[in-house]
C-alpha cells in the first residue's frame, strides 16, 4: 500500500508511507494548498485513522464503497475539539482504505 496514489480526473494524489508498528502515514496536499495528514492502523481488513489539517481543525475527504464506481461528495470534517466548541458532535474524522 505504501506509495503515491492518484484519484480524480485532474488527478489529485496522496502519499502513504510505512510508519512504526505496521501503521501507514497518510499525507495529502489539496489543490488549495491545504495539507492533511494522519496515521492509519490496520483494522478489519482496512486501514483506518484520524486525518486533520496542519492545525488539526478540518479535513475534506471522499469515500467510495467497494465495487462502486462513484465517489461521494466532499465531506468536510472538523477535529473533535473544534466541533465540541461549536456545539457539534465531538468526533474526529476517519479514513478507511
Amino acid at each position: 500500500m505504501a506509495g503515491t496514489w492518484l484519484y480524480g480526473t485532474k488527478p489529485s494524489e496522496y502519499h502513504l508511507r510505512v510508519a512504526p508498528e505496521g501503521r501507514l502515514r497518510y499525507d495529502e496536499t489539496h489543490a488549495s494548498g491545504k495539507k492533511v495528514s494522519g496515521r492509519l492502523s490496520p483494522r478489519g481488513g482496512w486501514y483506518q485513522g484520524d486525518v486533520a489539517d496542519e492545525h488539526g481543525a478540518q479535513a475534506v475527504s471522499n469515500f467510495r464503497t467497494s465495487g462502486d464506481t462513484a465517489w461521494s461528495k466532499d465531506i468536510v470534517a472538523r477535529a473533535a475539539e473544534v466541533a465540541a466548541a461549536d456545539g457539534g458532535a465531538a468526533r474526529r474524522p476517519s479514513l478507511n482504505f
